[in-house]
């Protein structure tokens, strides 16, 4: 009975994330759906940088919106924003000092605009850092060719997944 709920959930956040917002990278797990793109752009941050350029806040916080009514209509779900960083080594005296700290601070920013945008959402959302993501550029790469073979692996996911414990908790109080 609980598979039939966790599909018959994620059935509807397909539904509702649809258009723009339905690439979803999850595979066969029933339990959750990543999105990865927004608006029909993956995000992605500057090297070094937390900050997302205007146009990926906008995108972001219409998502935001979106992301609230299905949470909000899914009591058990939660959200999971995981920020990524390239594979390129990186210390820095002073925050972020590394990759994992960078990663994290993408991931709060993106909390941050979730939170302007949709503050319900909030309460079921969790931030990781997931520093270095990737695999190394070939060699032989002009400075902007390595730039943007780097730029996929500085981004950050939405993971929505379905709590088990709590859906069962929610359909034992509904019956």
């Amino acid at each position: 009975m609980q598979a039939l709920e966790i599909m018959a959930i994620r059935d509807d956040l397909r539904a509702r994330l649809g258009g723009d917002w339905s690439h979803d990278s999850g595979g066969e797990d029933l339990d959750r759906i990543v999105v990865d793109e927004f608006g029909g752009e993956a995000l992605s941050f500057a090297t070094g940088q937390a900050d997302l350029p205007l146009d990926a806040q906008e995108r972001l916080r219409a998502f935001a919106v979106v992301l609230n009514d299905v949470v909000g209509a899914h009591p058990a779900c939660r959200v999971v924003l995981s920020g990524k960083a390239d594979p390129r080594a990186m210390w820095m005296p002073s925050h972020p000092r590394d990759n994992l700290e960078l990663s994290a601070l993408r991931a709060a920013s993106v909390a941050s605009i979730f939170r302007q945008a949709a503050p319900v959402t909030v309460s079921g959302l969790h931030v990781v850092g997931l520093g270095e993501v990737g695999t190394q550029a070939p060699g032989k790469l002009t400075a902007g060719e390595r730039d943007e073979y780097y730029r996929r692996y500085r981004t950050v996911s939405v993971e929505i997944r379905v709590n088990v414990v709590e859906l069962g908790e929610h359909g034992a109080q509904s019956q």
